[in-house]
């Protein structure tokens, strides 16, 4: 007994399309996380605007003060 099964072109289609919706979908999902891994990054660092040398820095983790790597002068971080 031989089983004899053909493709034809809507099952192809059909096929082909679904396998594309999963591919752009599992690509969707990568994406999605890793940048809200690096947001999550970016965010946990301050920025920071000199009043004295006017040199703007960051620092990182989330520090309310932080010194000039200019001058040296304490400055609070920006808001925005």
């Amino acid at each position: 007994m031989f089983f004899a099964f053909t493709i034809t072109p809507e099952l192809l289609a059909a096929t082909l399309l679904t396998g594309g919706m999963a591919c752009i979908f599992a690509l969707w999902i990568f994406y999605e996380r890793r940048d809200a891994a690096v947001y999550d990054t970016l965010a946990r660092i301050s920025a920071f605007h000199c009043v004295k040398c006017r040199h703007t820095y960051s620092a990182p983790s989330q520090p309310h003060v932080a010194p000039c790597p200019n001058c040296g002068f304490t400055n609070g971080y920006l808001k925005f």
